[in-house]
């Protein structure tokens, strides 16, 4: 390719207007283009714009080049019920942070091959009777976002339910981004994957909701599971002892070794994994697979944080957001650490236990939760308040034993899609 790149560039010499010439190094640096990054890509796209101004105005060769400098995608939407409101957002880097901005309606869906620039993108959809549903999505280079699920031909429906369930956001099922931590964190490579539709709480479960759940145990006489589940601590004087006081069937907050009353808003910690699922469960869902967590965490552009790719340490609770002590906060606090879909507390206070054993395969083109058997690691994901800056990465992922208890480790349910008929 190089030799013939110097003998095109050579011929120009010769006759600097000569077509042929222009067209196939046109063709060359498109192809160069197409998978360069950073200032290759930069070079590229100035070879393409040095040759198609040398083009007579009416070659055909100038419109399909200008057509793939533009980039302009394709977007096709359905939804079930069809006849849903579409309403645009471009994601715009703002204060080092993602920001909508409304670039009107759109039209009523189905909606068949809207051209749109390359970008980042929200819609909001809206039907009488249904609750407005947050869809990212993101156009690449000539691309077309269909919906198509891996091994289908058709789109796959946005569902539009009529109500979420309080506490919950919903994430539609769709493609995502995924992997690809900056460096110093571990995570699995990028890979795009199909993820099914799903609720997920908003926010991570608190102590106030983790004492009702075990108060509950003990009503069913499961004393057994009360002792392995309530949160213990693991070192110092207190070390293997209950964090919460208890008084009979009452279970009531406490200072714990350190002298820090446990507030009732703060997230519950200290916990091993068979407790996280087994209060899923207690309250009618289950905990989210890895890939559930980080779209739901991310959306599906592959920003490196819920708001965007900039960084601030008052934008999430972490290791550098304390002004005097680190210390937990409230599961509502944070307001800046939300992501596309609403979610709260992601990237920071407390990490997540997951559903998916630990594994450094990526997955297929589809998400499908990894088998569980004798499990010796699973795995957990988001930043927590002990974290540095490369840990609150949405890609970031914790490989964790079973029985671990840690300050920074919580729960946070997810609830199905069909839980409500379609």
């Amino acid at each position: 390719m190089e030799e013939a790149e110097g003998l095109f560039e050579a011929a120009l010499t010769h006759d600097p207007s000569l077509p042929e010439a222009h067209v196939a190094l046109l063709r060359s640096h498109c192809g160069a283009h197409r998978s360069a990054t950073g200032p290759a890509a930069s070079r590229a796209e100035r070879q393409i714009r040095l040759h198609l101004s040398a083009l007579p105005a009416d070659h055909p060769e100038r419109h399909a080049a200008a057509r793939y400098l533009r980039g302009d995608g394709l977007l096709s939407l359905h939804t079930d019920p069809p006849g849903a409101s579409v309403f645009l957002f471009r994601y715009q880097p703002h204060q080092r942070r993602l920001a909508e901005v409304d670039m009107g309606f759109l039209g009523y869906t189905p909606l068949q091959e809207l051209s749109l620039p390359p970008g980042s993108y929200l819609l909001r959809i809206r039907k009488e009777g249904h609750a407005e549903v947050r869809y990212p999505l993101q156009i690449g280079r000539l691309e077309h976002w269909d919906g198509v699920a891996p091994g289908d031909t058709t789109p796959t429906p946005i569902w539009l339910p009529e109500r979420i369930p309080q506490g919950t956001c919903y994430i539609p099922a769709g493609w995502a981004r995924l992997g690809g931590a900056p460096t110093g964190a571990a995570s699995l490579s990028s890979h795009r994957l199909w993820v099914p539709g799903f609720f997920l709480h908003q926010f991570p479960v608190c102590n106030v909701d983790y004492i009702a759940f075990l108060a509950a145990l003990l009503r069913q006489g499961r004393e057994d599971l009360v002792q392995k589940f309530q949160p213990h601590a693991v070192s110092g004087a207190d070390a293997n002892s209950p964090i919460y006081g208890r008084d009979g069937d009452h279970f009531f907050l406490k200072p714990d070794a350190d002298g820090d009353l446990w507030q009732p808003d703060w997230p519950v910690v200290m916990i091993p994994h068979s407790a996280a699922a087994a209060y899923a469960i207690f309250v009618g869902g289950r905990l989210p697979g890895e890939a559930e967590w980080e779209k739901a965490a991310r959306g599906v552009d592959g920003r490196i944080y819920p708001w965007g790719d900039g960084f601030d340490p008052i934008f999430c609770l972490m290791r550098e957001s304390h002004p005097d002590r680190r210390m937990l906060g409230p599961a509502q606090g944070m307001p800046l650490d939300e992501s596309p879909y609403g979610l709260r507390g992601m990237a920071g206070n407390v990490v997540d236990w997951t559903r998916d054993p630990y594994s450094e395969e990526l997955p297929g083109s589809a998400y499908r939760p990894r088998p569980a058997g004798e499990v010796r690691l699973w795995t957990a994901k988001g930043g927590g308040w002990l974290h540095r800056q490369p840990g609150c990465s949405a890609a970031a992922r914790w490989q964790i034993g079973p029985w671990i208890r840690r300050p920074d480790l919580g729960i946070r349910v997810l609830q199905e899609e069909h839980i409500f008929p379609h």
